[in-house]
């Protein structure tokens, strides 16, 4: 089991052991349920960043009281993104997007 499993089932614990639903775990951490179950999963693809998952993480943790800041910066210094596995940072585009100035 890897340490974004290990998070995952450390916070679907606690949120079972509260007996709450991920809808509303969700109303009441005011985090998508999507967001939730991706975090409960293991799933870090669905994030578009460390910060991001740490951020989402982190702030699922503290609405449910459990402590993971040994864990998070773990990930921290371990975190790699999906895309940085398929391209360097030096091959990725800028897409222009004209509502953001990007041209």
């Amino acid at each position: 089991m890897n340490l974004y499993h290990s998070i995952g089932n450390t916070l679907r614990s606690e949120r079972e052991e509260r007996e709450l639903s991920i809808a509303e775990a969700a109303h009441l951490s005011k985090i998508r349920p999507h967001l939730l179950e991706a975090l409960e999963e293991g799933i870090i693809t669905i994030f578009p960043s460390s910060s991001h998952y740490r951020n989402f993480a982190q702030r699922y943790a503290d609405y449910l009281a459990v402590d993971l800041s040994k864990e998070l910066v773990q990930i921290k210094t371990t975190f790699i993104l999906k895309t940085d596995d398929l391209i360097s940072r030096s091959q990725r585009k800028i897409i222009p997007h004209p509502a953001l100035g990007i041209c």
